[in-house]
């Protein structure tokens, strides 16, 4: 099976002048096999996820999409739904908590006068389906779309080696953090 998983670099809301972009990677598996890999940028609290992630899936053969999230850079969302009806293939969002969309939709109030485009984006997917991948470890918290639950899960017991994580989430995790820390450093090196 051919997939791809997104996953987001960090960033450090307490140094304020390095926050501004952070990376995104696309991994792009055969079941367990990494086979191309592909690095964009997102702005943090931006609105531009969503045209970032379908640039990064541009021209690859998939059959179905993993994110790790649909707030993605703080407060910038990748839509499943667009991600679907743009690439017509199935898209699963596994999330390691439980999303508290009270306090989503009051962060938003509070710091983005557009609060309300971001809201309709998380607001569809604020009601997961507890998984368990593996029964000793905690659940993942899913959403999906044109897939039905069954295979959902069969999708991620496949993928899960290591942990209660995909490993094209968990290999596109490691990338973009890697790539955060090495950017954190170099802005720290060029300032002292």
């Amino acid at each position: 099976m051919k997939l791809a998983g997104i996953e987001e670099g960090g960033f450090h809301r307490w140094y304020r002048e390095f926050k501004e972009r952070t990376p995104l990677v696309a991994v792009l598996f055969g079941d367990l096999s990494l086979r191309d890999l592909r690095i964009g940028d997102v702005e943090v609290d931006g609105l531009d996820a969503t045209e970032r992630a379908l640039q990064l899936l541009s021209g690859w053969e998939l059959e179905c999409i993993l994110l790790g999230s649909v707030a993605y850079a703080g407060f910038n969302f990748i839509d499943p739904r667009a991600l679907h009806r743009e690439l017509r293939v199935p898209v699963i969002v596994a999330l390691r908590r439980k999303p508290n969309p009270s306090s989503v939709e009051k962060a938003l109030r509070k710091h983005f006068s557009d609060w309300n485009v971001r809201w309709e984006v998380f607001s569809r997917f604020s009601a997961p389906v507890e998984v368990k991948v593996k029964r000793e470890e905690e659940p993942l918290y899913v959403f999906s779309l044109g897939v039905d639950h069954r295979r959902v899960v069969d999708i991620l017991r496949k993928l899960t080696v290591f942990g209660r994580i995909p490993e094209p989430l968990r290999a596109a995790r490691i990338i973009a953090r890697g790539l955060s820390s090495l950017k954190l450093h170099e802005n720290w090196l060029e300032r002292n």
